[in-house]
């Protein structure tokens, strides 16, 4: 079993919107986690620990509406697949990567599917309708 780690939250302002994020460093490509609808981040905790420890970094969002992020300013923009597709871009954007890799659980798989067709950075996909086991 992996060993938990400490999660690191931080607060990144987008446009009009601020988004809370599990972001750490690690040598290897980031993995950007994406949750379920009505789920959040920290359900991926178990996922962060093995990545971080086989070295990858690690983006996990709360997705705009979703855990510790804000609703979105313009709905009918952003909750959709290419909306929050976009939002993620800019997070991607700020945070300077250049090169990820995706994995989506239900909605997250969506967008991630949204991702891997819109922007040349993702570099592998991978979803699932399975959930994670919750902490």
């Amino acid at each position: 079993m992996a060993k938990q780690v400490q999660q690191h939250r931080t607060v990144i302002a987008l446009d009009s919107i601020k988004m809370s994020a599990i972001i750490l460093d690690g040598r290897k490509t980031p993995v950007l986690l994406l949750h379920a609808n009505s789920s959040h981040a920290d359900i991926f905790w178990h996922q962060v620990a093995a990545l971080r420890a086989a070295g990858h970094g690690c983006i996990a969002p709360d997705l705009p509406g979703h855990g510790r992020s804000e609703d979105a300013a313009n709905p009918q923009a952003t909750y959709s697949f290419p909306g929050y597709a976009n939002t993620l871009r800019k997070l991607l954007n700020t945070l300077g990567v250049s090169t990820y890799h995706v994995v989506g659980w239900s909605l997250g798989g969506h967008v991630g599917i949204e991702l891997w067709y819109s922007d040349a950075r993702a570099r592998s996909l991978r979803v699932t309708p399975i959930m994670p086991i919750e902490p």
